[in-house]
């Protein structure tokens, strides 16, 4: 039996209600079973209330079906990692204090769902691709367009502090060029193997010297969903330079996907990889 889709009552009952019409159009889509999962903490005769909305508005979103339905004992943050260890798909609302720590520990996919739920539905799926973006993202977001017949558009920033088009000289625009198609270059190999597997997805890549977190922003809001990896920058590093998918996560105006790589998850003080001037941006 595949895994369920998970969605997550741990916000109020109006911010939670479009995570669970997410999830429940989510898991029609996978032919899987939904569980609502309903977090210890808070007032029993509320917990039972936000149960009974929670399937009442699965049930309209997605009658054919299965669901299920999980009071745990356990406080939200640990029966959240404790779900997705489980589960093919993790659902929360954007509101959730949560949301934070999922997307650096969760050990399936996360979707973070605003309260506007849908984004655009005739828009393409938008791939957020860093220098450590792996190839389960890339698939993750491939997979994702063919299955919605939507296009896709693979974004990749870059900075190089040390090319400066502030005064346009010779010698300046060359490194500028050079720098632009090796990251072109680089975006074209990680994409190489999803195109293949995937002939039917019309792909456009977007290279931008440029701030990854603004420019994802700006184009999510005509986007149907935004599918980024995990933070590759440690907790160190965070600290100081907030991922782009936390902040993403919180604010985009779509529904957010956060794919965890392959192996152990969990915070890590140092970064996965090393790193780059780009990590200093933002």
């Amino acid at each position: 039996m595949s895994a369920p889709v998970v969605v997550a009552l741990d916000a109020t009952p109006d911010a939670a209600e479009p995570a669970v019409r997410r999830a429940a159009r989510e898991a029609a889509h996978r032919r899987a079973s939904l569980q609502v999962l309903v977090p210890a903490g808070g007032d029993p005769d509320g917990r039972r209330t936000a149960l009974v909305r929670a399937l009442a508005t699965a049930r309209r979103a997605a009658p054919g079906v299965e669901v299920t339905t999980q009071l745990s004992d356990e406080q939200p943050g640990r029966a959240l990692r404790m779900a997705a260890a489980e589960a093919a798909l993790l659902v929360v609302a954007a509101a959730s204090e949560h949301v934070d720590d999922l997307v650096v520990s969760a050990h399936c996919p996360l979707l973070v769902v605003p309260p506007t739920d849908d984004g655009d539905p005739a828009g393409p799926v938008l791939l957020g691709v860093g220098p450590a973006t792996q190839s389960e993202v890339v698939a993750f977001a491939f997979a994702q367009a063919q299955d919605q017949g939507a296009d896709l558009i693979a974004v990749r920033t870059w900075h190089d502090p040390l090319v400066d088009l502030g005064l346009l000289t010779g010698d300046r625009i060359a490194r500028w060029d050079a720098a632009d198609a090796t990251v072109r270059h680089e975006l074209a190999d990680q994409l190489a193997l999803a195109v293949l597997a995937h002939p039917d997805v019309h792909v456009t890549t977007r290279v931008v010297d440029d701030g990854c977190t603004p420019l994802l922003a700006a184009l999510a809001t005509r986007a149907r969903l935004l599918v980024v990896g995990r933070p590759a920058r440690g907790a160190a590093l965070g600290r100081l330079r907030p991922s782009p998918a936390l902040t993403l996560a919180r604010h985009a105006p779509c529904p957010v996907v956060v794919v965890p790589p392959e192996g152990p998850t969990g915070r890590t003080l140092l970064p996965r990889r090393r790193l780059g001037r780009s990590d200093l941006r933002v």
